[in-house]
């Protein structure tokens, strides 16, 4: 295993943690966001570091210089590879631009708090190979959203539905796997269909994409945008499920991801509310990264990852502008000319 030249992602997932806790404390919005900017910045600036690191070693894999975390753990937990080397700033990127993004008008109702606590949950579940890891970090990725749409008085049973089904599936899957024999053998239907299903429901691939729909409508923009936008069940499914998976898994998986572009493409022409567009706008492209790397060939796997990273930063971009007209002039429709 090749070393970094520094602890880039301990860096990188303690800024977060500490500037979650700091951030907590603040009790002035305004400061708060200030705040907020600078922890996410340093995460940003440790993730791209770790990306450069990474690139001119011209490693495999690579993990951080001093081992903190793997000496606690006695196994190695944050490992970079070239999958997730490009991600992990992609994600800081994404998590710093929303704070950046918001207006002073609206600071009172995004919790920066919780934002960098996803944050941290997020690069560390990026910079996981470990499965239980991912496992755990996912099912603690899911709590943040559900806060905030408590705090805000809106329904989850929707989506708490639909993400304890996520954490069962994935539990039950690989709790099988284990007992067959982890990836050293063929693995029956008990651990390949509750894996697929997870992936599935994470995913928002139809029929089990009503979830997302729900968070849009119901969650600020922000947080809805930055729990889909990384595209987190496309790791799963490459760290989980691809590994142990049999070629009728993946083709399943790559026709349902399929259907699901055509079908919420479809559905987009036909949205009258913005925030209900951009959900099935998305829906459509990110279903297109599983297709890519359900088929395993050199050629797909890279134009996957290409999309991956251009959905992020493209629909990112034009989710922070809808947010941001959404500030000054509520909740937009798509009926009517607004003059802008």
């Amino acid at each position: 295993m090749t070393d970094l030249h520094l602890t880039w992602l301990e860096l990188a997932i303690f800024f977060c943690l500490a500037g979650g806790i700091w951030v907590g404390r603040v009790r002035n919005p305004h400061v708060a966001r200030n705040w907020s900017l600078l922890f996410s910045g340093l995460a940003l600036v440790s993730t791209s570091g770790a990306w450069l690191d990474f690139d001119y070693l011209n490693a495999v894999q690579a993990d951080d210089s001093f081992h903190l975390l793997s000496h606690l753990a006695g196994r190695e937990l944050l490992v970079m590879d070239e999958l997730s080397a490009p991600l992990l700033p992609l994600a800081a990127l994404l998590y710093f631009l929303v704070p950046l993004a918001t207006l002073p008008t609206k600071v009172g109702r995004f919790s920066f708090a919780w934002n960098l606590v996803s944050e941290a949950l997020l690069l560390a579940m990026f910079s996981c190979k470990e499965e239980w890891g991912i496992i755990g970090l996912l099912a603690l990725g899911v709590f943040p959203p559900y806060v905030e749409l408590r705090e805000r008085r809106k329904p989850t049973h929707v989506y708490i539905m639909h993400m304890a089904l996520f954490i069962l599936l994935l539990v039950v899957g690989w709790t099988f796997a284990e007992i067959e024999g982890g990836n050293n053998r063929p693995h029956s239907l008990w651990v390949i269909v509750p894996l697929l299903g997870a992936i599935l429901v994470r995913s928002g691939i139809a029929p089990f994409h009503c979830w997302m729909t729900d968070l849009f409508e119901h969650a600020s923009f922000g947080t809805a945008l930055l729990f889909v936008t990384p595209i987190a069940g496309a790791y799963a499914a490459v760290r989980l499920v691809m590994p142990i998976a049999p070629d009728w898994v993946l083709r399943s998986i790559g026709l349902a991801s399929l259907f699901t572009a055509v079908y919420a493409s479809g559905m987009a022409l036909i949205q009258t509310e913005a925030r209900r567009f951009f959900c099935y706008l998305f829906l459509s492209h990110s279903a297109l990264v599983l297709v890519g790397l359900e088929i395993v060939t050199p050629m797909a796997l890279t134009g996957a990852l290409c999309v991956w990273l251009s959905v992020g930063m493209s629909l990112g971009g034009f989710g922070l502008t809808l947010r941001a007209l959404e500030a000054r002039r509520g909740r937009l429709a798509l009926t009517q000319f607004h003059g802008l």
